[in-house]
Formats: C-alpha cells, structure tokens, sequence
C-alpha cells in the first residue's frame, strides 16, 4: 500500500532522471575501487533532488551536493535552488571576469607567461561558458525598453538589427565559431603577434577582449540559451565541438615541448631576478592550457548529447 501511494506520487520527469542516474552509476560503481561509496554518491544524487549527476564527480560534489543540504536544511525543494543557482552562477562570473582583467592574473600575466595563461584560458574557456547560460541577450530584450514608433532607435533596436544582422549569421555558423576560437590560439602565440602584443597595454587589452569575444561566440553557439540567428541540429553542433577538441590540447601540448620561449625578447628585457627559467614557466603555461582544454569535455559536449538524446528519444528524457 505505502509503494502504490509513493508511486502515484513520482512524475515521469522524476522517474526520468532515476533512471538516467541509475545508467550512469552502474558502470562507475563496478569500476570504483570503493563500491560502496561510489554506490552511496549516486543514491545521494537520486532524482527527486532535482540533481542530474555530471560526467565530472568534482562538479557534482561542488554543486550538487551544496544544492541537497541547502534543500534539506531549509526544507525547500532542492530542485527550486538549483534552478536559482544555475540563473544566479552565470552573473556572478563577472567577478571573476573582473578579478582576471584588473586583479592578481592582470598584473603578473604581463611579466609571467603563465599567469597570462591562467587568465587566457578563464577569459575563453571559463567565463563565457557560464555568462551564455545565463541567457544575457534574452535579458537585455527584455529589460530594454523600445524606442516606440516615431522615436530614433534605441539599444534594444540596436541589440536586435546586429543579432540579425549578415554579420551575426556568419559568426554564429558552428563552423565558424569553432574555426576562430581555435584558430586565434595559433595565430597569437605561433604567428609571432605575441611578443608585439604583450609589449604594449593595448595589445594586453585587445588579446583580453579577443579571447572573451571569442568563447563567448563558441559557446553561444554549442550550448547558449540565446536564440541564435542560426539553427542547427545538436548532432551538428556536437560533431563541431568534437572537432575542436584535439587542437586545444595540440595547443597546450606544443608550448609545453617547444626548446623556444615565445616573446622571449619581451621577457629578457624585463630583467626579473626572481624569473630564472623562463622555459619552465612556459611549459607550466602551456599544461594550464591543455588542463583547460578538459573544459569543453565536462559541460558543453554532455549538454549538447543530453539534447540530441532528448531529440532522439524524447519519451525517455523528461
């Protein structure tokens, strides 16, 4: 009697997740060497708690697991909170976009490779991933006033004439995105653009606004909740993310093997007594940027296959 009312108590969108859960933690619990804490992770992230488990256990045990005992201290629905944490996360990474561009990475990235690498890869790789979920442009349409008939216009007219404008329509073809945000790596570091660029305060500004301009439209693209100009299928895009993969680690991989310092000129000028092998401080450069190019693999490349699934077999996915 108890089960029969429990049951006429579950949705299909919570039976939905159970079961997505279920597939996902029999395998990792057979291959953890400790079962029954990899068994007892995944009972704690069951369905009704709102919390589909990620391909990463550190991203669940950061977002996840806050959301449970933040529902089971205040007696909300966990659900609920992790829909306000996932609308507030995306805007709150403007503080780190802040703190990158004018804190601690600012300053030393203009005489530490390295440290302009950690605020390289945040500015691409991290920042703009969570400010696209966030739905930005959506916002902004509808917090802009419009101009009204008669009226010159305004910053939502604007707003909306660039978002269908030719240019917009090529920069958001997958392909497109893809081809600049790799291939702007390349061209910097490998082209011989760098040393000229860090030597001066606007080259450091216009690779800060290349870099963040340049995630932004990847990832706009592949997971963004915006209406994009153009639409594609998620097998589309998850083909094109895919693609992309191998060359951003490429990317970190040959900074870490090079027997040349990129910018070396720039650097040796600065004559820092406490940088004494500035080889070694590109390879730890280059392994922040290969580190970084697992970003892509734990959200956007899960988010576009939970779409093509849900495209696919709709009645299994809620």
């Amino acid at each position: 009697v108890r089960g029969a009312e429990f049951a006429e108590k579950l949705s299909i969108r919570a039976l939905s997740r159970a079961w997505q859960i279920l597939l996902k933690a029999i395998p990792e619990v057979q291959a953890a060497p400790r079962p029954l804490a990899a068994a007892e992770m995944a009972k704690n992230g069951r369905a009704e708690n709102g919390v589909i488990v990620n391909t990463a256990p550190v991203a669940f045990g950061a977002m996840g697991i806050p959301v449970i005992v933040a529902g089971q201290v205040t007696g909300l629905d966990p659900f609920v909170i992790g829909q306000m944490a996932g609308r507030q996360l995306p805007f709150m990474t403007l503080i780190v976009l802040f703190w990158v561009t004018s804190g601690a990475p600012a300053v030393y990235g203009q005489v530490l490779f390295s440290a302009h690498m950690v605020a390289h890869m945040t500015l691409t790789m991290i920042s703009p991933l969570f400010l696209v979920l966030g739905a930005p442009i959506t916002l902004a349409l509808r917090a802009l006033p419009a101009a009204g008939r008669g009226n010159p216009p305004g910053p939502r007219e604007w707003l909306v004439e660039f978002i269908n404008s030719p240019i917009s329509r090529f920069l958001t073809h997958p392909i497109v995105a893809s081809v600049q945000f790799v291939a702007g790596f390349y061209i910097i570091y490998f082209g011989g653009f760098y040393e000229t660029l860090a030597s001066e305060h606007l080259g450091h500004m216009f690779m800060n606004v290349h870099f963040f301009i340049s995630g932004y439209l990847f990832y706009w693209v592949i997971i963004g909740v915006d209406a994009a100009p153009r639409h594609f299928s998620p097998m589309y895009k998850l083909m094109v993310l895919l693609s992309s993969l191998p060359f951003h680690a490429f990317f970190g991989i040959a900074l870490m093997t090079m027997s040349t310092v990129v910018g070396d000129k720039f650097y040796s000028e600065l004559m820092l007594p406490w940088v004494t092998d500035r080889l070694h401080d590109q390879w730890l450069g280059g392994a922040i940027a290969w580190g970084a190019s697992e970003v892509p693999v734990e959200h956007p490349a899960p988010a576009v296959g939970f779409r093509l699934r849900s495209v696919l077999h709709p009645a299994v996915l809620p």
